[in-house]
């Protein structure tokens, strides 16, 4: 299965020092391979070139393995995609160029998924008139980095996920409360995430089988 990856998601799960368990995630739940996730072009060229911003909030360390592991994938623009699709989702202020690329490529490949961290970008979807026939053809087509983390929790246990999460304050401010919790709580609390995120989505969140 094709996964479309935005570059938040990445950067939380390289800052949590989860990549190798996502990618784990990524073959046993979604059945794809390294040749079938796919990074945005612009996202590499900015995590070589040195971003101060990023540097800041999730640290060098993080930079360094978001790179090893776009090392191991593909780069979105090997995909085809109409542009028109991207110049006409421009006009929406809530979705960023970077995000209308994946949708582009998302809608030219019916049996994809987007891999996102954005609660804004799930609105602008659900919400947005310019994004109505996108909103359709992607349910149950959006994997949000909740449904992931909550994932990831059942695989490897609440403590291995806490030492994780817990000592970046930086990353995500509702997935870093969930940990501040314990492991009942936490899991209580990813289960509400999501379900605010499937509000917001209107049928887009993806469903995975232990989630």
């Amino acid at each position: 299965m094709i996964c479309l990856s935005d570059n938040d998601l990445l950067l939380h799960l390289s800052a949590w020092n989860l990549l190798a368990e996502f990618q784990a995630f990524l073959r046993d739940t979604l059945h794809s391979s390294p040749s079938d996730v796919y990074v945005l072009d612009a996202f590499v060229a900015r995590l070589r070139r040195g971003d101060v911003r990023w540097q800041a909030q999730y640290g060098q360390g993080a930079i360094d393995r978001a790179l090893r592991f776009c090392d191991t994938v593909k780069q979105v623009y090997s995909l085809p995609h109409d542009r028109t699709v991207v110049t006409a989702l421009g006009r929406v202020d809530a979705i960023d160029p970077g995000e209308a690329i994946l949708i582009a490529v998302a809608h030219q490949h019916p049996g994809s998924l987007i891999l996102t961290n954005e609660l804004r970008f799930l609105a602008a979807l659900a919400t947005e008139a310019e994004c109505a026939t996108y909103h359709a053809a992607l349910q149950n087509r959006i994997v949000h980095l909740r449904q992931i983390v909550l994932a990831l929790l059942d695989a490897k246990g609440h403590r291995y996920l806490e030492s994780r999460v817990k000592p970046q304050t930086k990353s995500d401010a509702r997935i870093y409360r969930a940990f501040q919790k314990d492991a009942a709580d936490a899991r209580a609390a990813l289960h509400e995430a999501i379900a605010e995120a499937e509000r917001i989505g209107s049928g887009l969140l993806y469903s995975l089988p232990s989630v």
